[in-house]
């Protein structure tokens, strides 16, 4: 009973994914690993937008087939060793172990796209989810130690961010 509250404290019970107190728990994990080893730890930042539209125009029920539409979608697309949660409502959060900024900014394209060509089956009917969801691609920490990868430095992962604004 105690593993179960456990698991009930840092698991989304809509999606099934890691929610925010789980992404802390285990995230602090795989940042310590990466510290510890000079690795790199990537994290793609997923928003949906206009996400209230599903539930305003729908349901919540609708709503809530479309946010485990693109959980599955997500697992499905990213590496086994990834930790994935819904960070908030319609905020999605990977982080990649042993992934670098170029890897990751790939994936999130990758993602990015295969997440807007889906006709998600709902209760409505098929929907489409706005093509401009957002993903950040950020390397938090490298062989040489600490690197951010933002906007101002040049060549970072910022460039799906710009692409993914660029859409909406």
């Amino acid at each position: 009973m105690y593993e179960d509250a456990q698991q009930l404290a840092v698991k989304d019970t809509l999606t099934g994914l890691y929610n925010r107190r789980g992404l802390v728990q285990f995230g602090q994990h795989d940042i310590t690993l990466v510290i510890q080893t000079s690795t790199s730890l990537a994290a793609i930042f997923l928003d949906i937008d206009n996400f209230k539209i599903f539930n305003d125009r729908y349901s919540y029920d609708v709503g809530d087939q479309v946010l485990r539409a693109i959980a599955a979608q997500v697992q499905r697309g990213v590496p086994d060793t990834s930790l994935i949660c819904r960070y908030g409502g319609e905020e999605f959060v990977v982080l990649l172990p042993g992934l670098d900024v170029a890897g990751a900014t790939e994936l999130a394209e990758t993602l990015r796209n295969s997440i807007a060509a889906l006709h998600i089956p709902t209760e409505a009917g098929a929907l489409r989810v706005a093509t401009a969801a957002r993903l950040f691609a950020r390397a938090i920490a490298t062989a040489r130690g600490y690197e951010a990868a933002t906007p101002s430095h040049p060549g970072s992962g910022s460039d799906v961010a710009k692409r993914s604004y660029a859409d909406s």
